[in-house]
């Protein structure tokens, strides 16, 4: 049968207003636009097509795919391309995450199978066991701009404080006088995600159970069983506030080390977190004149405690090489025991123990008054120790007493000191002597009556205190 004559050619579309992606690098060139010569067939509107690429200008697009116009080789099409319209993940090189976005891959994939090396950048959501990311459906089809079609879950990044990271940290100095301010810290949930989703936090105070005296009743917000907890506002990423913890150290003694309690913050949304936070308190306490005390301390220091008489015996020649040893007890402004030595960093001050006379002036010896410096041994506690070979030479015996000083400052009550006489020897006008009856024979008392005074055997006697030696009846000197 004879040939039927082809069909007609489909009309030309009207061309479309010319819209450049990107403005031209060099404005007066002129444009070059190959694929308005070939109508390509309709496109749904969340689509864009490439009207034209001007100059020298250099596209970096994504999901780019190829539309055959009617009646053309693919070659054809692609010849007519600029060389630099090729679209990747590697340019520029430094435009993978602009070109995706966040918790997105970039893939190169070839559009065409009659150049595979013509490929386009495609963009998928990033899905990993800590980064869970998944398409947006409210996201733009939009692919000339940056790819933000990912979501990530929202979850709590960390905890973090108004003035510190990781844990809860309180420093405080108790001067000698004036009440100890409180501190206050403000706990913050730190979230990441895109997701807009509702969060819970809760609270719970694991260590120490009960918590202590200087956290309880300090924490913001209803606790009960030591918990507390809340919701952040509906959204993503952000930083919260979500717990005020205070610190009162006033009638709390030194702490050395650092004190401390825990608490788990847990947040609860898409990802749930647990944190454990360090509440820790460091405490430094300046040592009181008007608290600190002789003796050891029972609980809370008490400055009026007296503590044994000191006693130390003298002989004929001098004192008894003994040491007495007793006590004191640092303490600072609220009467609790220190934990630390003086003098120290900062403080200069030093216990020192002052001995007075009956007239509760000091004793000086050589120029200078008789002191005795306590050894430290820990926390507060030191001990003094009077020695009475390091009495001086020259002191008599009878009541003393015993100062002690920080700083230049007397502490507590004075305490007494007896130097007294050993067994057989007599206070006369302070010094030591043989009492009646004993005699003086070398360097120590004897019993006159002990003595048998030849040739007849008497006894030899003594009938005032003194050191000189027993004596015959007869009035004869023995020996």
């Amino acid at each position: 049968p004879p040939a039927l004559p082809p069909p007609p050619l489909p009309p030309l579309l009207p061309l479309p207003p010319l819209s450049p992606l990107l403005n031209s690098s060099s404005p007066s060139s002129p444009p070059i636009n190959p694929l308005t010569h070939f109508p390509p067939p309709p496109l749904p509107e969340t689509e864009r097509q490439i009207i034209a690429v001007e100059g020298n200008s250099t596209c970096a697009l994504r999901g780019l795919t190829l539309l055959t116009p009617w009646c053309v080789p693919v070659e054809d099409v692609l010849d007519l391309i600029d060389e630099e319209l090729r679209p990747n993940c590697s340019w520029p090189e430094d435009a993978s995450d602009s070109l995706c976005g966040v918790a997105a891959t970039c893939t190169d994939k070839s559009i065409t199978d009659e150049r595979p090396n013509f490929r386009s950048a495609f963009c998928e959501c990033l899905i990993t066991p800590d980064v869970p990311a998944v398409p947006d459906p409210a996201a733009p089809a939009d692919r000339v701009s940056g790819y933000t079609g990912c979501l990530t879950a929202r979850q709590a990044e960390g905890v973090s404080i108004t003035s510190q990271v990781e844990s809860v940290f309180f420093d405080f100095y108790k001067e000698e006088a004036g009440e100890l301010p409180t501190k206050t810290e403000v706990l913050q949930i730190v979230t990441s995600g895109t997701q807009s989703r509702d969060a819970e936090w809760s609270i719970t105070f694991t260590e120490p159970d009960p918590l202590p005296s200087w956290l309880v009743g300090q924490v913001s917000g209803e606790v009960a069983d030591g918990s507390v907890s809340g919701e952040l506002p509906l959204g993503s990423a952000g930083t919260y506030r979500v717990l005020n913890v205070t610190a009162d150290a006033n009638g709390w003694p030194e702490t050395t080390p650092s004190v401390l309690a825990k608490l788990n913050l847990t947040v609860e949304s898409e990802i749930n977190r647990t944190y454990e936070v360090r509440v820790v308190m460091t405490l430094q306490a300046a040592d009181s004149a008007s608290t600190s005390m002789w003796g050891i301390a029972s609980g809370e220091c008490n400055p009026s405690n007296m503590v044994p008489p000191l006693r130390i015996s003298r002989g004929r020649v001098g004192f008894v090489d003994v040491s007495v040893v007793t006590n004191i007890t640092a303490c600072d402004r609220d009467g609790l025991e220190v934990a630390h030595q003086l003098p120290k960093r900062g403080d200069n001050r030093s216990f020192l123990v002052f001995l007075l006379n009956s007239t509760r002036g000091e004793y000086w010896y050589d120029g200078r008054p008789v002191t005795f410096r306590p050894q430290y041994e820990s926390g507060g506690k030191y001990s003094v120790s009077v020695r009475g070979a390091e009495l001086p030479p020259n002191i008599k015996v009878g009541n003393y007493t015993l100062q002690l000083r920080l700083g230049g400052a007397p502490v507590g009550v004075d305490q007494d000191l007896i130097l007294n006489c050993s067994v057989g020897f007599v206070e006369d006008d302070g010094e030591c002597v043989c009492e009646a009856g004993y005699g003086d024979e070398g360097s120590e008392c004897v019993k006159c009556s002990d003595i048998k005074v030849p040739p007849f055997g008497d006894r030899a006697y003594k009938n005032s205190p003194g050191n000189e030696r027993c004596t015959r009846p007869t009035g004869g000197w023995i020996g």
